[in-house]
């Protein structure tokens, strides 16, 4: 789907930001800059604020939507399926970084050419780019909001009764109506157990 117009920087990025706002129904403004020449250290997403470890991924959203003062951290665990596999596309955009000299722990995940970082909006028109050959413009409406949705919309369609696997979608992606049982305000254990069962659920 990543256009040949695209660096190979820009593309693994891509990659990344739609695997981790679908497993981890995140915002994509929580991953990137809100200004294509300027960060915010304070609240931009950083590559220091991404643990890859062997078998899962932390990442440390330091200004969610939600307003936590101390932020979230968000666990995503490896799957066998490499090309929806965070800890894969964590470690490809790392990779990919430190080719093109953008590898440092106190600069933006979503830095794509040396002082121009990826916003929203700009990501946004790379998505657009990316589904022209597969989408019909005139019946369907996609944007970067459409990963956060995505996950609980799957998992409602593939097991829209409660099962002993469907996974507790009010703790799904901090919603209003109960939101944590994904992030680390539960033990890493449970963060797994919830990743699973949605795995489960989807047949992934």
């Amino acid at each position: 789907m990543v256009q040949s117009s695209m660096s190979d920087t820009e593309s693994k990025l891509a990659i990344f930001l739609a695997v981790s706002s679908f497993m981890g129904s995140l915002w994509v403004g929580e991953l990137v800059s809100p200004r294509k020449y300027s960060f915010d250290p304070s609240s931009t997403m950083l590559m220091q604020d991404m643990s890859i470890l062997h078998n899962h991924v932390s990442i440390k959203i330091k200004s969610p939507k939600i307003n936590h003062l101390t932020g979230n951290t968000v666990d995503l665990f490896k799957m066998r399926d490499p090309t929806i596999c965070l800890v894969a596309a964590a470690r490809v955009i790392r990779y990919a970084a430190r080719v093109a000299g953008l590898w440092t722990p106190d600069r933006p995940v979503s830095e794509v050419k040396t002082g121009m970082f990826w916003t929203t909006r700009l990501y946004n028109s790379v998505l657009k780019e990316m589904l022209e050959p597969r989408i019909n413009w005139d019946v369907h409406q996609i944007s970067c909001h459409s990963f956060r949705a995505a996950l609980p919309s799957e998992i409602q369609r593939a097991a829209p009764a409660a099962t002993s696997l469907t996974p507790n979608m009010g703790s799904w992606g901090r919603w209003t109506s109960g939101a944590i049982n994904w992030y680390k305000r539960q033990t890493l254990a449970v963060n797994r157990q919830n990743f699973q069962a949605s795995n489960a659920v989807l047949k992934l």
